[in-house]
């Protein structure tokens, strides 16, 4: 070993007396990769990410798919769940979880878990519109104030508590 001090090669400002067991670059404690055959630096060790979570173009399409399709069909039954709106948030984010694992086709990571998740925000959403829409299609007049109260349903504690809830199953489907 060298009389001199070394640094790390990626904290240069960090002396240390390590070095990879593969090719010598002096590392430090929090660079070093411990693998079965000894120390080694990141490049040495081939830290890469998983595959499983990589997603293709198609996988990001698909899954933009599925978060409309879901989110919309969603906000259709969210709105007209009432009492039972725990258990349509409950199916909500199962479902959301599936579709996106679908879309993505197995894949798993932060991306997957925040389409499943917006899925489920896009629903509870869209879910006033959907009343209206309703209303609409029934050819019933729409009664004074309809939209403000349905907006307002946005701010129900117990609808945030449903959605927090919907969003936690959506999400660990695909964590």
């Amino acid at each position: 070993m060298s009389s001199g001090a070394m640094y790390c090669a990626y904290h240069p400002n960090t002396e240390t007396v390590l070095r990879c067991g593969r090719c010598g670059q002096p590392i430090c404690t929090r660079c070093i990769v411990q693998t079965p055959v000894g120390a080694r630096c990141r490049e040495c060790a081939g830290v890469r990410r998983l595959p499983l979570s990589q997603l293709e173009s198609a996988d990001y399409l698909r899954g933009l798919g599925v978060m409309l399709g879901l989110g919309l069909a969603g906000g259709l039954a969210w709105s007209q769940a009432g009492f039972f709106g725990f258990f349509v948030a409950l199916l909500l984010g199962y479902f959301a979880g599936a579709g996106i694992d679908w879309a993505v086709r197995g894949r798993r990571g932060p991306v997957a878990m925040v389409m499943a998740g917006a899925t489920v925000v896009l629903a509870y959403l869209s879910s006033p519109f959907a009343s209206l829409l309703l209303v609409g299609l029934s050819g019933r007049a729409f009664p004074p104030g309809l939209l403000a109260s349905l907006v307002g349903a946005w701010f129900n504690p117990f609808g945030l508590l449903f959605l927090a809830i919907a969003v936690g199953v959506a999400v660990s489907r695909v964590r």
